[in-house]
């Protein structure tokens, strides 16, 4: 997939993103023209691990970055991924959430569809756990899947396959980054791997520390 193509603004500069390690997230963000709809959704409960959706918000608008993408695509990426779990229910305390209920993208999409994001949003909340070979949640495959989400799937994998072993070492780190390399082409997109593995590998990028912890929260922010 050509991603600067896909979204017709090849031409566009972005902000300095050598960096990568420093990554900021980019800056207010979200606008001010949804914001108030977006505050809306703190009333919803849901599960989500403390500082997932912020970890892959910050990965996800590098590897965006790192791919060259138009400025406005690169927060549409680093809002999405903030986003991207807003499906899910909360279940008794949270703990019981059942990973093999599959409508939370479905559900995440509906909540946030109406907003006039400047990016397609809420496509790439509904197809981030899609795979190339029509594996994923809701059977999109290949190009079927936008620019978006396959970066969101990438960035998403990498910091749960560390966050599931229980640490952000060397070790888990490599074998993260094993997982999406081994199912680059089949699973993820050849570009978005590539352009991650650079990031830790390269640029020696580091997930803020401030968020590598776990837990249960129940808001986006």
């Amino acid at each position: 997939m050509d991603f600067n193509a896909s979204y017709q603004e090849p031409n566009l500069k972005l902000r300095n993103t050598q960096s990568h390690a420093k990554f900021v997230a980019p800056e207010k963000v979200p606008s001010t023209t949804y914001k108030p709809q977006l505050n809306a959704l703190h009333t919803r409960n849901f599960y989500v691990p403390a500082g997932h959706m912020e970890r892959v918000a910050n990965l996800s608008a590098a590897i965006a970055g790192e791919l060259n993408l138009p400025k406005h695509m690169v927060e549409g990426v680093y809002i999405a991924a903030k986003l991207h779990d807003i499906g899910r229910p909360l279940i008794k305390g949270g703990f019981e959430y059942d990973y093999r209920d599959k409508n939370e993208a479905k559900i995440g999409y509906e909540m946030i569809k109406h907003i006039n994001f400047y990016a397609p949003v809420a496509k790439m909340v509904l197809q981030h756990h899609e795979k190339l070979d029509g594996s994923g949640y809701l059977g999109h495959k290949g190009e079927d899947i936008g620019a978006g989400a396959r970066i969101i799937a990438v960035a998403d994998t990498v910091e749960s396959s560390m966050r599931k072993m229980g640490n952000w070492n060397k070790e888990s780190l490599k074998i993260a980054l094993d997982r999406i390399e081994s199912g680059s082409g089949k699973l993820f997109d050849p570009q978005a791997v590539s352009a991650c593995l650079k990031l830790f590998r390269v640029d020696g990028y580091l997930f803020p520390e401030k968020v590598r912890y776990t837990g249960v929260i129940s808001n986006i922010t």
